[in-house]
């Protein structure tokens, strides 16, 4: 499959209409009302993932759009249905070679159901009677997987209990894994939890939501069950995210998100962090000299409603501190303290907002603002990016930390736009810039 030109790529409002797959594990109505709110900004066509996939591909296909994009509603990016899924396209890439083949990133990571999961908590827990959250224990129920998928529940909950003052967070699964959601409330009440909160990892009121409200039901008749992670209108504008965001990398950089057949390989040795030229950008490669100049600092733009337009800020990134140059800030800019975010939730919220605002201009990523305090999460495709960014981004002297593909940047309650925040987007933007020639490059 050939990358588009990157002279030629269009703006994502301006390509022409193609297909949105919904790729799901259970089908059903709540499917059907997604679809329903969908409509008008693509063209949707759900279709379950088994016998009769390529059938269904090909009715998609019949009606001729130019590319087809597939978003996969799982939570994480070790489900198995990726895998599956990942295969279906590479066969259909051969099959119609008229026809443009891309695969969205899951629909949510573990950092999102941090904070999602946190809204259907709060909600149960305040009914009938309120419960701060360190009296309250939840309870995260998914299907069972396989072990790297259940991992990444694990992970998630995790996440809940140190960032949001849970008493505890316990995991539990459907489907003959373990801990059951028997065994997973009992855990709760052992620990003397009032109340316990069983929080599906369900994307819409199907099947798998109205088997855990079951199984809760008859374990533990006191605990309360929360309904899906997002409302329909909610899980909606995900999703229309995800195809526009596998759009975007597309016409930008030619990514298409599927994985080789062996694996995800994506043109890198198997470490990502190895010395040598494969560090470097293309122009630094060979033996090219790299200028040891300060990068000029570039003075803020502002769009017709005053909001800094940060992707109109930088025309060209000439120096890279890991190629030689000088790190864009002189003195390391640290996280903020978890109590200064805490005193100040109003400023630290603007503050993640506005950077989140920045990083999705000049990236086309998705962004985390909800998962932890005082810090806004930047999802990479690959985990390999989120490795290869976060060494960088150290060099330009601004705190990252890495979950998984997620990097973490700092937002303070005290940042500046002009300086702190200038900061981060900067630091993000000059590497970004540099993995995406790099990538672009070797793909």
């Amino acid at each position: 499959m050939t990358a588009p030109a990157a002279a030629a790529v269009p703006p994502t409002a301006t390509a022409p209409p193609g297909a949105l797959l919904l790729v799901s594990a259970e089908t059903g109505a709540a499917q059907m009302e997604l679809v329903s709110r969908l409509k008008g900004t693509a063209q949707p066509h759900p279709w379950p993932l088994g016998a009769q996939a390529r059938a269904a591909l090909a009715a998609v296909v019949a009606a001729g759009p130019p590319h087809v994009v597939a978003v996969p509603l799982t939570v994480g990016a070790l489900d198995p249905l990726l895998a599956d899924l990942g295969a279906l396209l590479r066969w259909a890439r051969v099959r119609w070679p008229q026809t443009t083949f891309l695969q969205a990133a899951p629909f949510a990571s573990p950092e999102h159901v941090v904070g999602w999961a946190s809204r259907q908590a709060a909600a149960q827990a305040l009914a009938p009677t309120p419960a701060p959250p360190d009296e309250t224990a939840l309870l995260l129920v998914a299907r069972g997987r396989t072990p790297a998928a259940n991992a990444e529940v694990c992970a998630a909950a995790r996440l809940l209990w140190e960032h949001r003052d849970y008493r505890r967070v316990e995991v539990a699964f459907t489907g003959g894994a373990r801990p059951t959601v028997a065994q997973g409330l009992d855990a709760c009440r052992r620990l003397g939890a009032r109340p316990v909160v069983a929080v599906p990892l369900a994307l819409c009121d199907g099947p798998f939501l109205q088997e855990v409200r079951a199984q809760v039901a008859a374990a533990d008749p006191q605990a309360a069950c929360a309904g899906p992670l997002l409302s329909p209108a909610g899980a909606a504008a995900v999703v229309r995210q995800r195809y526009e965001e596998a759009l975007a990398r597309w016409f930008r950089a030619g990514e298409d998100g599927l994985a080789s057949d062996h694996g995800h390989d994506h043109g890198l040795a198997d470490d990502p962090l190895r010395a040598g030229d494969v560090l470097l950008p293309p122009r630094y490669q060979g033996g090219q000299p790299v200028s040891a100049a300060p990068m000029r600092s570039a003075a803020l733009k502002y769009d017709a409603q005053g909001q800094v337009a940060w992707n109109q800020v930088w025309q060209s990134f000439c120096n890279l501190a890991l190629a030689g140059g000088p790190p864009h800030r002189g003195t390391l800019l640290e996280a903020p303290l978890r109590e200064e975010v805490r005193a100040r939730p109003e400023a630290s919220a603007r503050v993640a907002a506005e950077i989140a605002r920045g990083l999705r201009l000049i990236t086309r990523l998705p962004v985390v603002t909800d998962a932890t305090p005082g810090w806004v999460g930047l999802v990479c495709p690959q985990e390999e990016m989120a490795i290869w960014l976060l060494r960088a981004i150290v060099v330009e002297n601004v705190s990252v930390r890495r979950e998984g593909s997620t990097l973490f940047l700092p937002a303070g309650p005290g940042y500046r736009v002009e300086k702190e925040i200038k900061n981060v987007i900067t630091a993000v933007a000059k590497t970004h810039h540099y993995w995406t020639e790099h990538r672009a490059a070797l793909s």
